[in-house]
């Protein structure tokens, strides 16, 4: 049987795969998703969970990876460069540390190759416990502003009316289940450096902050690693045309 992620497809050329963030869904790539088409065919997925994607058992970071390599290899997508926002980031590493052979490429979008501190864990564990008890639309209306920069959230940016509507449809297991995936995922510095990687990072960046962005630094080439000014944890919402650039100008020096 095959697996039914829903997805768009759009463009021509080189396969680039964008994953999106947690509690979110494709559509947050829509501001950027027409030009990088131009130059790519760009598979946008949901993630198992969230958006109009079923959920099916995602018990870690690494059997998410397995169902996203799973649905591309049944596109016929055996080789593709892959770009993962948050959530989606540790997906993508995860991807790399399991199917090196697939990946070309790797964008880290507001996302780290670092495991939870032990301080973010019990900030996961809480969480957990909040929506046990409180259901998931009131943590996802508090959660859905925060990945906004504080100047963004406060002049009422566009963006936050889009986050709402994006993380609204997000079902308690599935917030639930990625949220111990990510608490119990592993380190995987050690993928940075087995191909090209691009990282982009937010200066005002709440959930991974510029201190903890920078200590990737060592691990890229020079010129791959970028923080981006009035930017929180949503950058292809809040500098759209800056990350667009970004991508193009990483992924053409590959070509």
């Amino acid at each position: 049987m095959s697996l039914d992620l829903y997805h768009s497809d759009v463009g021509s050329g080189p396969n680039l795969v964008i994953l999106h963030g947690f509690c979110e869904s494709s559509a947050l790539w829509e501001d950027i998703l027409p030009q990088l088409a131009a130059k790519y065919r760009v598979i946008a997925i949901d993630l198992p969970g969230f958006g109009l994607s079923r959920l099916m058992d995602v018990e870690s970071i690494e059997m998410a990876a397995d169902l996203v390599h799973q649905f591309l290899y049944e596109q016929g997508v055996k080789s593709y460069h892959v770009m993962g926002h948050s959530l989606g980031g540790y997906i993508a590493l995860a991807l790399v540390e399991r199917f090196e052979d697939s990946i070309l490429s790797l964008g880290l979008i507001n996302s780290t190759a670092f495991a939870d501190s032990e301080a973010k864990k019990e900030k996961r564990n809480q969480t957990i416990a909040f929506v046990e008890k409180h259901g998931p639309q009131m943590f996802l209306r508090s959660f859905a502003p925060s990945l906004l920069s504080s100047k963004h959230r406060e002049t009422g940016h566009p963006a936050v009316e889009k986050l709402l509507r994006i993380t609204s449809g997000t079902t308690q297991r599935a917030l639930i289940s990625y949220t111990q995936a990510m608490r119990d995922r592993s380190e995987k510095v050690d993928m940075l450096g087995q191909l090209p990687v691009l990282f982009v990072g937010g200066e005002e960046d709440e959930l991974v902050p510029a201190s903890h962005s920078k200590e990737h630094e060592p691990w890229l080439e020079d010129g791959n690693f970028h923080l981006l000014a009035d930017c929180g944890h949503v950058s292809m919402l809040e500098q759209p045309q800056q990350v667009l650039r970004l991508i193009h100008q990483f992924l053409d020096k590959l070509s």
